[in-house]
């Protein structure tokens, strides 16, 4: 759907737009207006703006400013998209390209309807705002096109934006943190439980660097100290370059010196397999099932002592 009133008091007003196919035809702001008209207390509300997921750009979420392609155009390279399966050298990633950028435009006319009825209501209400995202789009990075087929960053890095109490404007927050924190910021903002996962301790400059993680069925990314250890958990598919970007079942890369993961060091720095390792096998975001794989898997390339 394209949005969920995960708490809301207007049950007739639920009850209209769950039976409804499409309750947002007059626009997701429109939409998210009428709930707020009707709330005489909190909401909670999560508002998946779909238009920069793939296929890029459907209907009705078209961008209002369509950038000189007419809709047959959209529609076409949109059919092309569909059909079009492998790799980069395979696949029209200028066209896949052409059709997200109008995607993240329609996605951001949107967004900016939605603040715009946040705005119209009274001044005192206090609301936290958070937009984010669940993954990245690659575009021929390391071979990958599409996500699910990859865990380079630019599959998985993605931004987070909030605004509200406890927040102070302006700040901007360089060290890494993850989208799996963002439901405990919003309980802790709500009153409910106060969480050392919470967004708002990462925002002082004094703030420790976090230990990040990234759980695929396929692999895990594990970003620690400055390093970022992707391990294939699947084996299966390292020989399958349609299916999955990776080649290797550990590749590490300096943070700093390497951010487009260019040059895979894990064999050259093997005094930090142990650190990276206990790091992923304590991250509370990786199953015990990973956890055992990945020790297994290394005690395995490093073969008898």
């Amino acid at each position: 759907p394209s949005i969920i009133a995960l708490v809301s008091r207007d049950n007739k007003a639920l009850y209209r737009l769950s039976t409804s196919k499409y309750p947002f035809n007059d626009g997701i702001a429109a939409g998210f207006g009428r709930l707020l008209e009707a709330e005489s207390t909190a909401g909670f509300y999560m508002i998946h703006l779909a238009t920069p997921h793939a296929p890029y750009n459907m209907a009705p979420y078209r961008s209002r400013h369509p950038s000189g392609l007419s809709k047959a155009q959209t529609q076409a390279l949109n059919e092309k998209f569909r059909l079009e399966t492998g790799s980069a050298d395979e696949i029209d990633v200028a066209g896949r390209k052409q059709l997200y950028a109008l995607a993240v435009r329609a996605a951001d006319e949107a967004l900016g309807d939605i603040l715009a009825q946040l705005k119209s209501r009274p001044a005192d209400r206090k609301t936290l705002i958070i937009v984010s995202s669940d993954h990245g789009e690659p575009f021929g990075d390391h071979g990958a096109v599409g996500h699910g087929r990859s865990l380079y960053k630019s599959a998985y890095h993605v931004p987070i934006v909030i605004s509200g109490p406890g927040f102070e404007p302006g700040i901007r927050v360089s060290r890494p943190v993850s989208g799996a924190q963002i439901p405990a910021t919003i309980l802790q903002t709500a009153g409910l439980k106060d969480s050392p996962r919470s967004l708002s301790h990462d925002t002082p400059t004094s703030a420790p660097v976090r230990t990040v993680a990234v759980w695929f069925p396929r692999g895990t990314v594990i970003q620690h100290d400055g390093w970022r250890l992707i391990f294939t958990e699947s084996s299966h598919v390292l020989d399958r370059p349609k299916s999955w970007a990776h080649r290797n079942r550990f590749e590490l890369f300096d943070v700093a010196a390497d951010p487009e993961e260019a040059r895979n060091v894990f064999s050259e720095r093997r005094e930090l397999h142990d650190i990276l390792l206990s790091a992923l096998s304590t991250h509370w975001l990786v199953p015990a099932k990973t956890r055992a794989r990945a020790a297994k898997a290394l005690a395995e390339t490093r073969g008898p002592n």
